[in-house]
């Protein structure tokens, strides 16, 4: 009976060990899978982490082409400026040369002018002195006529 019943204390010792060690064993178990939900939700978390990074970095990188689109539309219209500004600068240079061209010209037509009035001025002077001498002239005659006519009218009463 002692056999039996040390075989039964130990039977019932080996179960107690073995449910000892099935609950040991469930507890690491059950703490394994803690560990594995924990590292689980980190995971979720560092892959939403990565994920809210990637996002920003592509706005981020949107916003640098973007920007760059800017700066380069910015160069564009500078130069553009740069370009008609030189432009402006050309036209204004050609109008003081035409302008100061012009006044050249308007001077010399201005001498022309003056130089015609005072011919005009010259020719009528000489046209009122040879109307002047005409008169003159014709009076001479007039008086050298009549004075041929008393000469002539002497020579008759001489006759």
């Amino acid at each position: 009976g002692i056999n039996a019943e040390y075989m039964g204390e130990a039977h019932l010792s080996v179960l107690a060990a073995k449910q000892e060690a099935e609950g040991t064993f469930r507890a690491h178990i059950a703490s394994q899978d803690r560990q594995l939900e924990q590292l689980q939700d980190e995971l979720a978390k560092q892959t939403n982490y990565a994920q809210m990074l990637r996002d920003a970095h592509d706005e981020l990188q949107q916003q640098t082409a973007a920007h760059e689109q800017r700066l380069q539309l910015l160069a564009e219209l500078t130069e553009r400026e740069d370009q008609w500004r030189d432009q402006v600068d050309a036209l204004t240079r050609e109008l003081q040369l035409r302008t100061e061209e012009s006044a050249g010209h308007i001077a010399v037509l201005e001498a022309k002018h003056e130089a015609e009035a005072q011919l005009h001025a010259h020719i009528h002077n000489l046209e009122a002195e040879v109307a002047r001498l005409s008169e003159i002239l014709l009076t001479a005659y007039s008086h050298c006529t009549q004075l041929q006519t008393e000469n002539e009218a002497h020579v008759l009463c001489v006759d």
